[in-house]
């Protein structure tokens, strides 16, 4: 894997591995950067390139029927709240609002 796809710059989790899979080194003059921002080139066309990875991921779905997972890491600590709320107001006998 070339350097600029495992660079310190680029962002853990959900993006690191969008460009692991789909993503390509930039070719001689593209640009590694704009701005601050480092730019995902798509593999498998020979011109898109990407500055963020909502607008790679959204490039990868419409021309390649490649769709990516959101990650969930926010909503099981939300649903496990939810669910304890909810069972709180089940003992205390308060869900008929919740239940309609």
């Amino acid at each position: 894997m070339s350097s600029i796809l495992s660079d310190d710059s680029l962002a853990s989790g959900r993006s690191s591995q969008i460009a692991r899979d789909h993503a390509r080194p930039p070719r001689e003059g593209e640009p590694t950067h704009k701005g601050k921002n480092l730019m995902f080139y798509c593999k498998y066309c020979p011109d898109f390139g990407a500055q963020n990875t909502s607008n790679f991921k959204n490039h990868l779905q419409s021309k390649h029927q490649i769709i990516t997972k959101t990650s969930r890491a926010v909503n099981i600590p939300s649903n496990l709240a939810l669910q304890n709320l909810y069972d709180q107001a089940l003992i205390t006998n308060r869900t008929l609002d919740l239940d309609t």
